[in-house]
């Protein structure tokens, strides 16, 4: 069994960037299989043809809280808590009017969308994550490799979607990563846009947070678009987050699916050709695109003590010259939001390190599967 135990923990799961909070199991990177790595134990030479049986190694693999599938971030926990019976009847309706209503409210800022040029309405979602290498060698499974983000924005009158992409030897998952991407995407609007909309799920480090709204208000106080009069950030409720981008993500992992993948270059490739009609914008960014907005203010959680509202309650912000200015219902008055002072910093001054043990697995991948035209690129990572 021990032996067993050993062979799983070869594999590396994914950063917990990628798993759900609320729960306490580890995801294995895409492209695994029970039946998969079974094969492979079973092919192991080391093992000396000592099997245990699939039986035995599917029970020793899930005693390990481990899992091949990333459960999606809507799948939804209280409509499945309902069906169990663990949630009253009245706290589901609850949930499920906030749904419907996040849901309407979304529609009808689709269709204003679609009769006003001064209106933009986009959905803003993250991709679960790319590896480099992307490769079908068996070797790369045993290896840590190179984590590739890409954050998606699909606007929906037009349907031209923005994907910006970096690895994390250029930028990590905090909360200035994506402020830094929405206010590089706002400049970018065309200045005959008055006011933008942004639709997402409720995730707090990505969406939510006091880093997000800083950089809002940053924005407007320093008066970098000018012909921007207002920004909207509305969330949709959790467990019902399903949206436009996520078919943005599903046309790169078909477009994916058969090929391998070396470097976040190709994977940009991967990206652009994923649509033929309108292909997808892809913005690579390195270490000096990241502002610190971090340092502006340090919340906007509309109460202040035990009981009071949390920033999780909040289900729409607004940011304009005059301030910052929240609702914890669609539909209803704004109220303000007290107001950050204004200063600056990069995020970063150099490229981020990686780890010791990803530095040693990618040098090995270079000796045995990554092509040599494409080690010139993990030579300026690792040495």
């Amino acid at each position: 069994m021990e032996q067993v135990i050993q062979f799983i923990k070869q594999f590396p799961t994914l950063p917990l960037h990628y798993c759900r909070k609320d729960s306490k199991l580890l995801y294995l990177e895409p492209g695994l299989s029970l039946s998969k790595m079974y094969t492979m134990y079973t092919e192991d030479t080391a093992i000396n043809h000592k099997h245990v049986s699939k039986k035995i190694f599917d029970k020793i693999f899930h005693s390990l809280d481990l899992s091949f599938n990333n459960p999606r971030k809507d799948q939804c926990d209280t409509c499945r808590a309902y069906k169990q019976g663990s949630v009253d009847s009245v706290s589901f309706q609850e949930h499920i009017e906030m749904k419907d209503r996040a849901r309407h409210f979304k529609a009808l800022d689709k269709e204003l969308a679609a009769e006003n040029d001064t209106l933009k309405v986009v959905t803003m979602d993250m991709q679960q994550l790319l590896l480099c290498p992307k490769s079908f060698a068996s070797a790369v499974y045993y290896k840590r490799k190179l984590s590739v983000h890409n954050l998606t924005l699909y606007d929906l009158k037009s349907k031209d979607v923005f994907c910006y992409l970096w690895h994390e030897g250029q930028g990590g998952l905090d909360s200035d990563e994506f402020a830094s991407i929405i206010v590089d995407f706002l400049l970018s609007v065309p200045d005959n846009v008055e006011s933008v909309i942004f639709w997402s799920d409720g995730c707090t480090y990505q969406n939510r947070n006091a880093n997000l709204s800083s950089a809002m208000k940053y924005m407007f106080v320093n008066n970098l678009k000018p012909t921007l009069k207002e920004v909207h950030q509305k969330y949709l409720t959790r467990g019902h987050t399903q949206m436009e981008a996520d078919s943005v993500h599903a046309a790169i992992e078909t477009n994916s699916s058969k090929i391998e993948v070396y470097t976040p270059t190709e994977w940009e490739t991967v990206i652009k050709t994923a649509r033929r009609k309108n292909p997808y914008n892809v913005k690579t960014v390195d270490h000096q695109f990241w502002k610190k907005y971090s340092s502006l203010v340090t919340s906007i959680r509309p109460g202040k003590v035990v009981g009071d509202p949390t920033v999780t309650d909040i289900c729409h912000l607004k940011y304009t010259k005059e301030g910052i200015f929240y609702t914890l219902s669609h539909g209803t008055p704004l109220r303000p939001v007290r107001q950050p002072s204004m200063a600056l910093k990069a995020k970063y001054n150099h490229s981020l390190p990686l780890t010791a043990a990803k530095i040693a697995d990618l040098k090995s991948l270079c000796e045995t599967v990554i092509p040599a035209c494409h080690r010139p690129f993990y030579n300026s990572l690792l040495w």
